[in-house]
């Protein structure tokens, strides 16, 4: 294992530009959605930052929804 790969440390929040790239979206519609309350997200001071497994947890639920609403009436 690379020694430099070691030292780094854990990642629990993203910033905006690391949360929008990482859900696939605009940063502007990141915004929107946090705005909305409709994405987790937390403030630290005067920063938004989004934490990375309620952002995985959000995503699993974002399925589920998306298959109820596609299940055949």
């Amino acid at each position: 294992m690379d020694k430099s790969a070691k030292n780094e440390p854990v990642k629990f929040l993203f910033n905006r530009r690391e949360a929008a790239a990482c859900l696939g979206i605009s940063e502007r519609t990141l915004w929107t959605l946090t705005k909305e309350g409709k994405i987790p997200s937390i403030n630290i001071g005067s920063s938004v930052r989004y934490p990375i497994e309620s952002l995985k947890n959000w995503i699993e639920e974002q399925q589920a929804i998306s298959k109820i609403k596609n299940l055949p009436k």
